[in-house]
This record gives structure tokens, sequence and C-alpha cells, in this order.
């Protein structure tokens, strides 16, 4: 079983001040759910209570009753775990397997095999490609915070009726050309 967290280096930015710090990760890997041998559906989860997570999915789905309908489980192998569901419990799939509760933003949940995240598997970058410069950083809260003002303006208009299309980018580049514009 893999660890539910892991110990990174980090650096704390204070004003303009850097220092090296190690913080506390929760990993998160995909959990693929099997009944049978036919594979369910797939979620993102923090290892560890893989049972009990398949069992209340499987309960909130409508797919059992009540926890007497499972006769079994397994770890069928690393991130699959394996539900043998009694005689009298009646297997009622959706038409579609993202029809479950699983389907989030990120693609993974909902899924119906780990096999089928293969095609889609982003690249992993080295460490050291990883590296922002600090003012970058410290120019964030202001960043989010000129954005923030656009879109509140950007909802109030709509919400006087009238029709808006609004992304960052856009509305970024329509203010540079504005003359005398502020941020």
């Amino acid at each position: 079983m893999t660890r539910a967290t892991v110990r990174v280096p980090i650096s704390k930015v204070h004003g303009q001040i850097t220092r090296p710090l190690e913080d506390v990760l929760a990993v998160e890997e995909p959990l693929e759910i099997r009944v049978g041998s036919r594979s369910l559906s797939v979620t993102m989860r923090t290892p560890g209570h893989d049972f009990e997570l398949t069992a209340g999915f499987l309960f909130a789905e409508d797919i059992i009753s009540s926890a007497a309908q499972i006769r079994g489980m397994a770890h069928f192998r690393p991130n699959v775990v394996e539900v043998e569901l009694s005689p009298d419990a009646v297997l009622r799939l959706p038409p579609s397997q993202r029809a479950l509760v699983m389907t989030l933003a990120c693609g993974v949940c909902g899924k119906d095999s780990l096999e089928s995240l293969a095609a889609n598997r982003c690249p992993v970058l080295p460490p050291s490609r990883l590296k922002i410069d600090a003012g970058v950083i410290h120019r964030l809260p202001y960043q989010l915070r000129q954005w923030r003002a656009s879109f509140e303006l950007v909802q109030k208009v709509s919400m006087a009726g009238v029709p808006v299309l609004a992304a960052v980018g856009a509305l970024r580049a329509w203010r540079l050309r504005r003359p005398n514009a502020a941020g």
C-alpha cells in the first residue's frame, strides 16, 4: 500500500525573504472499483480505507442496499478493489459509466477502468522545471484581486440582464488596450 502523505521541501516567502522548510502533502491516487471481474468506476482518493470507500460508493450508487450484500473485497492489484456480492444483490448499472456520482472536473472520476486513463496520461515534469520566481508569487495576490474585481463587475452587468462573455485573457487584453486603465 502506498503512503497517504509525503514530505516535500518548500520555500516559505515572507516579504523578500525566502527560507527552506518541509511540508506534508496528501497523496492522491486513482482507485478502480470492480464488481466481480467487471470494472465499475474509477475515483481519486487518498490511499487507505479503500474497502470502506468502496462499500460507501456501492451503497450511495444504489448498487447494494446493505453491507450484508458484500461477501468479500480484495485488492485485485494496487489501486484496484474487487468486490464479491452476495447472490441476493442485484447489480443495477447505469446505462453509462459516466452517469455515476464520481464524475468530476479532472476527468479521472467516473472512468470505467485504470486502463482507460493511460491514453490521456500527462507527462511528469522533472522537479527542476517547477521553479517559480519569488516576484511572481509576490504579485499573485494583487493580480487575483484585480481579476476578482473585474469578474465581480461582469457578474453585476450580467445580473442586470446584459449578456456577457468574459475570460481572464480577453479581459486583460481589453484592459491593456484602454488608455489610462487602472491595474
